[in-house]
């Protein structure tokens, strides 16, 4: 059985007080409900019962049982019909009487019963509501595996189709036939597609290997290492043994991709044993799944051992470069001794034979011609500011280990200028050949003037080829267009074909209209590029006029602007009083009583569960769920939590519950509830208005072992980086897990739309890290403002509209001009890219990560860029422009970074993130630390909810302005070390509305939740 919890499944939650304002807004008869019920039920006994019945059915959806209803909500439909007898109580004494009310409400409401029946005819159903039912039920299992989710697409759907909704016992049993049904048909017909020896081969993954001691299935689940040439080696070996199975994903053909990736996330989950009872249609598609997982996963991990062994044989030339410059004297007066001996042989007296053999003696001498030509190479590259002529000398011992790699992976182009893979082919044909030069005409289009000198050679009127700056050429070129996406790898995950995950242009069209609608753009290039430039036409206009009136605005004669900044806001001494008394009343608390507090008040353990999706049969599962949120969330872990934690727990436990119950996408929506209680609290909108968040990352340590550990240039040290978005209300919305090579900024929309908690913002505050142009533009056409703080925003360009238009005083600051034809032409490709994304077809952050690197032959990204040197031009000049603009993103970065030293100080146990070298388990520990940060935000929002209102009782005179200095982010009055208890039976104290006896000055009917 699924758990209720995990659904929208509508219901009175047990223990929760309804609030005054819910049973005002949800449960008073109207006007017309009280004029119905007393001209259609006699008795004033009746008319109450049928007015409850009415109240609740509106609310949930279906007649509830009547001892379920709460009585809070009985005495306020009371107190609503005027019945003050207090004899006359919620009770029916014939069911035919309930009864008949009930179809009497469905009549009124429109509303079809679950049970009503119907004769059945060619086109008319018996049991209209449940044929529905099972029809949705069955379309969802098409796409979608996980039992609550086809549960809330049902519900959806018979509430839209005015349907009531059957008990959760009836929808849970049909979802689990349903999708059961599916289920079993897609695994038969995997399975019938398997021919014997396949079978075998699949069978023999669940047998101990006796050189290894472990089975085949555990080296499915094998993660690659730190990128050095053994670890390579060991790599390609692993992916060469993957592809022994073939290409698996003809077997999954059909399968939608939500489906298939919470197959392979439960094979992942299980060992080899727990196959050992499972049906075997089952199981064979299960392990098909996890070995296309593990196929690409093996493709994508070696292009970034790839992608980085050549960024760090690029490093450690360019280092070269720098130390040798410092050489460069001594070794230019060296060579010219040798240069100068081999001149006074030549000037000699003798035949050219003696010369010739005076003249090799003395090479001889000065370490000979090889080592000459070398030194000679150097200093040529060091007069050129160039350093691929020292790459070679790092590239050799790697060099046949690349090229195997890039033999199997059997890279191809996105473009149609294919002359780095052909090149790449002569390579490769020449992997062998010792020879200086390649014979072979090679078309260098692909690679710059730069790598060209390098790689041709003349020898009279013959042109040769260099093989080995041929090579190197090849080599870094493949490095940066796998990263843009110019080239890619069939099969792989994050460096296949992006381009098949988009939505084709007819797809597109339908949606157009009502998407551009929503965010309030054109349907139409060449009105969109109208806008955009009448937009920054305006905003430039606008700050030349008012640029006599900037007085932090300064632009001198060279035209170089400065910015200068105002006094800071003094706090006042009634707001300086407050925070102190809060911090002195604030009551002692344990970080783990905490999170057993804010699971009572917003329930999100209930989120989590085996995968499958079914109910969890662990004993006391919701205990369990907090103590392993508390051992990975703050670090500790669970060998060490199961020591400290004073329950009938063990490490093995919490690292079972962890593999088996819980999941990244758990983890989102058990925050999403921490997020949505916090929200009701009005004290937050002191602090903002909950439109814009900001966004930042952090350095977290991980294990070195691994193929994500990277050394940071910022933080001074290797680890990975946890990134936030925090809203202007203090609480931390979405954070991820990124590597340290990738840009931040990849991450920043994609949180945003995954968003799905009650604060919705549209404004996106960050750093440096967190915009580029692309991101600009793509973060404009999903209707999101980027306000980025940035460093160095005086070096980035300002584009003028067009190249006749001048300027008064702002003039110097555009330096070029916006090419208004390459975003219309390309406007049709953009917006096929935002709408693709806006259908869960790709992913942003992936398209960011391609886009993100430049490319010259990528047409979406000159369009992208393009984009964003608009949007950003007008963003600087509104930044320069706008005081109040600066400290309101200087004040919303701020928080974020409070929030990451907040964070820090939850992860208390230990310096690494998670001990695992698994991506995903690093993804998971940062979304356990969230829970446990916002954890602790919420539990200090109800208690300095509840001194405030105990000070305003006590005649303090508060003001917004005296909130708004304050911060949820206390952490004197938390006990985090030592022996923890956990009691989950013990009910923290009910949170009192202070509603009417709170008198703040500047804010009307303020409720402090």
């Amino acid at each position: 059985m699924s758990s209720i919890e995990r659904t929208a499944y509508p219901r009175f939650a047990s223990g929760r007080v309804l609030k005054e304002r819910e049973l005002e807004q949800f449960y008073s008869p109207t006007p017309d409900e009280l004029n119905y019920i007393y001209k259609n039920i006699r008795g004033i006994e009746m008319q109450f019962n049928f007015a409850v019945q009415l109240k609740t059915f509106q609310r949930l959806g279906y007649f509830p049982a009547l001892n379920t209803v709460p009585s809070v909500m009985i005495e306020h439909i009371k107190k609503c019909l005027g019945v003050f007898d207090d004899e006359i109580t919620f009770y029916y004494k014939h069911d035919t009487t309930l009864y008949r009310h009930r179809d009497h409400i469905c009549s009124y409401l429109k509303v079809t019963r679950w049970e009503k029946s119907k004769k059945k005819s060619v086109d008319n159903h018996s049991h209209p509501a449940r044929h529905l039912a099972v029809e949705i039920a069955y379309q969802t299992s098409q796409t979608m595996n996980h039992p609550a989710d086809i549960i809330n697409v049902v519900i959806e759907e018979l509430i839209r189709h005015c349907y009531e909704l059957p008990t959760f016992n009836q929808l849970d049993r049909l979802v689990k036939h349903t999708r059961s049904l599916v289920n079993r048909k897609i695994f038969q017909r995997i399975y019938q597609q398997l021919d014997p020896r396949f079978l075998k081969a699949l069978d023999d993954l669940f047998f101990v290997k006796s050189e290894a001691g472990k089975t085949g299935y555990h080296f499915l689940k094998h993660l690659p290492k730190n990128p050095t040439i053994t670890h390579f080696k060991e790599l390609l070996e692993h992916h060469d043994w993957l592809m022994s199975f073939g290409c698996v994903g003809g077997y999954l053909s059909g399968i939608s991709k939500i489906k298939l990736q919470q197959f392979t996330t439960e094979a992942k989950s299980l060992d080899a044993s727990d196959f050992k009872d499972m049906n075997r249609y089952r199981r064979y598609a299960l392990v098909i799944s996890l070995i296309q997982h593990a196929q690409r996963r093996a493709k994508d991990a070696l292009a970034i051992m790839f992608c980085r062994t050549m960024a760090k044989i690029h490093k450690k030339a360019d280092e070269e470069l720098i130390l040798s410059r410092e050489q460069q004297a001594e070794k230019t007066k060296y060579l010219l001794n040798a240069f100068y001996d081999v001149l006074t042989a030549c000037k000699e007296e003798a035949s050219d034979t003696e010369k010739t053999e005076i003249i090799m003696t003395r090479i001889s001498h000065h370490g000979g011609i090889e080592t000459l030509y070398d030194e000679c190479e150097k200093i040529i590259a060091y007069q050129g500011n160039s350093s691929f002529p020292l790459l070679w000398k790092y590239f050799s011992s790697k060099r046949l280990t690349l090229l195997r790699l890039v033999r199997v992976l059997k890279l191809q182009t996105t473009s149609q200028n294919k002359s780095l893979i052909e090149a790449l082919q002569i390579v490769l044909i020449n992997t062998h050949n010792s020879a200086e030069y390649i014979l072979d005409e090679v078309d260098l289009s692909f690679a710059s003037k730069e790598w060209q000198r390098l790689i041709c050679k003349k020898d009279n009127s013959k042109l040769l080829i260099s093989r080995r700056y041929l090579e190197l050429a090849i080599m870094s070129c493949l490095t940066n267009e796998l990263r843009s996406g110019d080239v890619f790898i069939e099969g792989a995950g994050t460096y296949s074909d992006y381009r098949k995950e988009l939505l084709n242009w007819e797809s597109c069209q339908p949606l157009l209209d009502n998407y551009c609608k929503e965010i309030n753009i054109p349907h139409n290039a060449k009105d969109f590029v109208k806008m955009i430039c009448d937009d920054l036409s305006k905003v430039a206009r606008r700050v030349d006029a008012q640029y006599s009136d900037l007085s932090e605005l300064v632009i001198d004669e060279q035209g170089n602007p400065t910015l200068k900044k105002r006094c800071p806001k003094q706090r006042s001494q009634l707001a300086i009083w407050l925070s102190q008394e809060i911090r002195n009343r604030m009551p002692e608390r344990n970080l783990l009583d905490i999170l057993c507090n804010s699971h009572h008040y917003a329930g999100w353990a209930h989120e989590f569960g085996p995968i499958t999706g079914f109910e969890s049969k662990l004993r006391d599962p919701i205990e369990r769920y907090i103590l392993t949120n508390f051992a990975y969330g703050t670090c500790m872990g669970p060998t060490q939590a199961a020591k400290h934690i004073k329950a009938d727990i063990t490490a093995h436990m919490l690292s079972w519950v962890n593999r088996r119950h819980v999941t990244p996408p758990l983890l989102d929506k058990a925050l999403t509830k921490i997020i949505n209680f916090y929200s009701t609290f009005q004290i937050i909108n002191a602090w903002g208005t909950g439109q814009s968040c900001a966004a930042d990352g952090t350095i977290r340590y991980i294990r070195e072992e691994n193929l994500i550990s990277e050394y940071h240039v910022r933080y001074g040290h290797r680890g990975g980086i946890a990134y936030h978005h925090v809203s202007d209300q203090y609480i931390a919305l979405f954070s991820t897990f990124i590597p340290c090579g990738v840009w931040e900024a990849v991450e920043i929309i994609e949180a945003l739309l995954k968003n799905q908690s009650d604060i919705k913002p549209d404004t996106v505050y960050a750093d440096t890290q967190g915009q580029s142009t692309v991101v600009f533009a793509l973060a404009y056409l999903f209707g999101i403002k980027l306000m980025p703080r940035i460093r160095n925003w005086k070096d980035l360009t300002f584009f003028r509209p067009n190249k006749t238009v001048k300027y008064k005083h702002i003039d110097s600051l555009f330096t070029n001009t916006i090419d208004w034809n390459l975003i219309e032409t390309h406007w049709p490709d953009l917006m096929q890219v935002v709408l693709s994304i806006k259908a869960g077809k790709m992913s942003s952050s992936l398209l960011l990560r391609k886009l993100s690197n430049y490319s010259r032959k990528n047409r979406l990204y000159r369009a992208f860029q393009e984009l964003g040197y608009v949007v950003r031009t007008t963003f600087l000049l509104e930044y320069i422009s706008n005081v109040e603009l600066r400290e309101m993103i200087t004040a919303t970065t701020n928080k974020v970074e409070q929030y990451n030293q907040l964070s820090d100080w939850t992860s208390f146990g230990a310096l690494e993130l998670v001990a695992s070298n698994d991506e995903d388990e690093m993804e998971k520990a940062v979304k356990y630390n969230d829970i446990v940060t916002n954890s602790v935000i919420l539990q200090n929002i109800v208690d300095m909810s509840d001194i405030i209102h105990q000070l305003t009782r006590e005649g303090a005179q508060i003001r917004e302005d005296d909130l708004a200095s304050l911060s949820p982010y206390l952490t004197e009055h938390i006990k985090r070390f030592g022996d923890y208890h956990i009691d989950i039976q013990q009910i923290p104290a009910q949170i009192t509305d202070p509603s009417k006896s709170l008198k703040l000055v500047g804010w009307s009917q303020l409720n402090l939740f």
